[in-house]
């Protein structure tokens, strides 16, 4: 039985980075490898393992451990920082890859030409500033410390084959890296089954500033007027989630048909967008949107920001009256939708079979397609 190496040095949470290292190992499992997992999981993996339908005892569990420099930046940082930390530990990773004997080795974090087999790329380290600006002097600091990490000490050598989560993350590698990449979609898959829609329009984030969703709620009024209610959920995490998420709370207490749900369970994400007529992105960059492919595949028709994976590869798809490039267009292109004959279910039926596109089954025989390319470029 061939022996598949999967480091993600890693994992702190379920995020859409942890579930597609998890889905590569347990899809490596199903294709007949024997996997080994490379990862430090500070909350354990089988919240994460729960979460993907994955049996872990298909996969051995090697912990490189940390190292006084992480800890330390961990401890006195809360967290944050969290991109340099796993650079520490993909050097540590590689370390221990070096020691072992393998057929086949995917790195799913660094998101640099890490030196394995295939290095899956979410969002390139050196592409920050280009899409996101400077930011303040912290962000800037920590811009530092991660190009540091990934460019300023050596590394032995490059992946063979990089993977990308989507069009838009291929050319900003292309742009940083200098070479081509086979886009890659991350799974999705959603439990729930679309139900008889109600008049709901949901948006799934993290309260996190970046996000934007204070844009969300600003059009709250219009959309009580084409008759929805809005619902927003996502977690809360840290001092900084929470207080944001308070600040949300009070700005929503006058409005009406608006809740804001923290840290809801799996299940009620789900049940919440099956229920939906539309779903509505925050104006934020993705590199891919996973929730905004969830929103699909259940039949919430996706508005997106007009940028990012999740226009590229998901909105884009569907319809491109999806993409708004202001929060302020977004009434006017729902009014637009629901006055049109037909058009909602069509936007919906189109929903589903673009989502569907991302279930685990396609990622799979994907993921077994890239191997087979292994020593041959990604075409153009």
């Amino acid at each position: 039985m061939p022996h598949a190496i999967v480091i993600h040095s890693l994992i702190e949470g379920i995020g859409g980075a942890e579930k597609v290292g998890l889905y590569t190992a347990r899809a490596l499992a199903d294709l007949g490898y024997k996997v080994t997992l490379v990862t430090h999981a500070r909350a354990g993996l089988e919240p994460l393992a729960r979460d993907i339908g994955m049996d872990l005892a298909t996969a051995r569990i090697l912990d490189p451990g940390t190292s006084l420099v992480e800890e330390t930046v961990y401890k006195l940082l809360g967290g944050r920082a969290a991109e340099y930390r796993r650079l520490i530990a993909a050097r540590r990773a590689l370390v221990l890859l070096e020691t072992l004997d393998y057929d086949l080795s995917i790195e799913s974090q660094s998101n640099i030409p890490f030196p394995a087999d295939i290095a899956y790329i979410h969002f390139p380290v050196l592409a920050r500033r280009l899409v996101y600006g400077a930011g303040g002097p912290l962000r800037r600091f920590y811009d530092w410390l991660s190009r540091k990490q990934a460019v300023g000490v050596s590394w032995p050598r490059q992946a063979q084959l990089l993977a990308v989560n989507s069009e838009w993350t291929r050319g900003l590698v292309h742009r940083v890296y200098g070479r081509p990449a086979c886009v890659l979609h991350p799974p999705v898959e959603t439990r729930a089954t679309p139900r008889d829609k109600e008049n709901i329009a949901v948006t799934v984030s993290r309260f996190t500033p970046e996000k934007k969703l204070e844009s969300i709620l600003s059009i709250a009024p219009s959309l009580r007027g084409l008759g929805l209610k809005l619902i927003v959920l996502g977690s809360v995490h840290g001092r900084s989630s929470r207080r944001y998420f308070e600040e949300l709370r009070r700005k929503s207490s006058s409005l009406e048909s608006v809740e804001l749900i923290a840290n809801p369970p799996r299940e009620e994400v789900e049940d919440n967008l099956a229920r939906a007529r539309f779903y509505i992105h925050p104006p934020f960059i993705e590199h891919f949107g996973i929730a905004v492919a969830e929103a699909a595949q259940l039949g919430a028709i996706p508005l997106v920001y007009r940028d990012g994976g999740a226009w590229t590869d998901i909105a884009s798809k569907i319809d491109g009256r999806l993409g708004y490039g202001n929060i302020g267009e977004v009434p006017s292109i729902l009014s637009s939708i629901v006055s049109t004959p037909g058009l909602e279910e069509r936007l919906r039926e189109k929903s589903m079979r673009v989502g569907n596109t991302f279930r685990y089954s396609v990622f799979r025989g994907r993921l077994a397609s890239l191997v087979e390319l292994l020593g041959n470029t990604c075409p153009e």
